[in-house]
């Protein structure tokens, strides 16, 4: 049968500016690139291997490391892990 491996908990999307000092040393925020953050909650199908979280049979998973994985409605990928819990 077919078990559920990814499944997203809750997304949230935020804006931001890019921040720039001035020579004097004062900060300015600016729209000069702007960026749109993308945040997922997901629950992922995980195991234990050598002390290390692993999706799947070769993907390693940590904080700061880069995930991906494909739905039937998205391709959800270069996600940047931000904690594992």
């Amino acid at each position: 049968g077919n078990s559920i491996v990814v499944e997203i908990l809750d997304k949230a999307k935020s804006s931001t500016n890019e921040v720039y000092t001035y020579e004097t040393g004062k900060l300015v925020s600016a729209d000069l690139e702007t960026y749109t953050y993308i945040i997922l909650k997901a629950k992922v199908r995980v195991h234990m291997e050598e002390g290390k979280v692993m999706y799947g049979d070769d993907v390693s998973l940590a904080p700061g490391k880069s995930f991906g994985f494909i739905t039937d409605n998205f391709n959800y990928n270069d996600y940047i892990i931000s904690k594992i819990e």
